[in-house]
């Protein structure tokens, strides 16, 4: 696979293995918005979980690990080499002491969703103190698409994750994608 360089604000240089050979503009905006942002989206003392589908290389959710989510769920289309490239930036960028806070899922949009859901109470079960739980409900309370609709067959079933994604009635769902320029 292709490693192409980020560089954080903080003059951190991530190399992250992509899924093709473009870290494309969506994510790397997505990822910049998360580190500018990051004080709002994960508050001291709240435990707030991350799902971020079609990760791609997976950068907007490292990032959100990096900025504090007590848990981030990754995920890609179920093919075990896109897995191994979000595993292998994941391993590569996160110190031991966030490791487990990222966990990288191959799914389909309309599969596996309950299963994510029983992993956020899991985790919170083991991670978290009564104080610190942002809901108590299973689900994710910051939703990440970057370049995910592209494909107009799969519309339905991208709202139909979020909806059943999210713990909030008014889940937040950041979404960016880069518009092909006419010729």
């Amino acid at each position: 696979p292709q490693i192409i360089e980020h560089t954080l604000h903080d003059g951190t240089c991530l190399k992250i293995r992509l899924v093709g050979h473009v870290l494309y503009p969506a994510s790397i905006r997505l990822s910049r918005y998360i580190q500018e942002n990051a004080k709002k989206l994960f508050p001291n003392n709240l435990s707030i979980k991350v799902l971020e589908l079609g990760a791609g290389g997976g950068l907007p959710g490292l990032m959100c690990a990096l900025s504090g989510a007590s848990l981030v769920v990754t995920t890609n289309f179920p093919d075990p080499d896109l897995i191994k490239i979000l595993e292998w930036n994941a391993d590569e960028h996160l110190p031991a002491s966030l490791r487990d806070r990222l966990i990288v899922k191959g799914t389909k949009l309309d599969g596996g969703l309950s299963q994510m859901a029983q992993t956020t109470s899991l985790h919170e079960s083991t991670t978290s103190s009564p104080s610190t739980a942002s809901s108590s409900s299973p689900g994710f309370d910051l939703l990440l698409l970057s370049d995910l609709v592209f494909n107009h067959s799969e519309h339905n079933s991208l709202l139909t994750t979020c909806e059943i994604s999210s713990n909030n009635p008014a889940p937040m769902c950041p979404c960016s994608l880069s518009a092909p320029r006419a010729a």
